[in-house]
């Protein structure tokens, strides 16, 4: 007898144990809902704060976010392609599969910053510099015209580039290449643009002053 009421009291203590145990993880539980509930109210509340003062809302300052998101993945692509034109342009090889490239995509920009600026025509020619710009203009345009028709009609957009051929002699400033050319292959058949003047520039970088269509 004195077995038993001593089983059934363990028993009753264990089951008591259980039911504190129980009444503490509901007790947890809600303690937890109300911290989740507290923590709504208080982000509806700033956000109706935003609102009421003019700031976005929760949807248009995540549209907002997005488009941010979007402007800085664009800004280091460009920064990439900048440093990637950047180091090409420090050979006449280089410079030459930018301008092959510039022209078969109809890249207007890329293919201006292949050309020498007033401050290049500066440095290379001094008190003829306007003189000696206007003239690179003037070959930059022309042969723009012809390859960009050339692209038009899928001459330069089915094309691959081949090579460039140039030979760097010691120029009155720096170096520079005459009677280049761009070896390119469209339809199983080489072809080429011809590279009259291509100067090492201040920098010591490479640009385009004369091509021939």
């Amino acid at each position: 007898a004195q077995a038993a009421r001593e089983r059934e009291a363990a028993e009753q203590e264990a089951q008591a144990a259980r039911e504190r145990e129980a009444a503490e993880r509901e007790a947890q539980a809600a303690r937890e809902r109300e911290a989740q509930e507290a923590r709504a109210r208080e982000e509806e509340e700033r956000r109706r704060a935003a609102i009421a003062s003019g700031g976005p809302s929760e949807e248009e300052a995540r549209r907002l976010a997005e488009e941010q998101a979007k402007r800085d993945a664009e800004e280091r692509e460009r920064a990439a392609r900048a440093d990637e034109v950047k180091a090409l342009r420090k050979t006449p090889d280089g410079l030459a599969r930018l301008l092959f490239d510039s022209m078969k995509a109809l890249d207007g920009e890329l293919y201006a910053s292949c050309w020498i600026d007033i401050q290049d025509a500066r440095y290379l020619a001094s008190a003829r510099a306007n003189e000696t710009l206007n003239l690179a203009r003037r070959a930059r345009n022309a042969a723009w015209d012809h390859h960009r028709r050339q692209s038009m009609r899928d001459q330069l957009s089915r094309a691959e580039f081949v090579r460039a051929e140039v030979q760097v002699r010691k120029a009155r400033k720096g170096q520079e290449v005459l009677d280049g050319k761009i070896v390119y292959r469209v339809d199983g058949r080489e072809e080429v643009i011809p590279l009259a003047n291509l100067q090492q520039v201040e920098d010591g970088s490479w640009k385009a002053v004369k091509l021939l269509p």
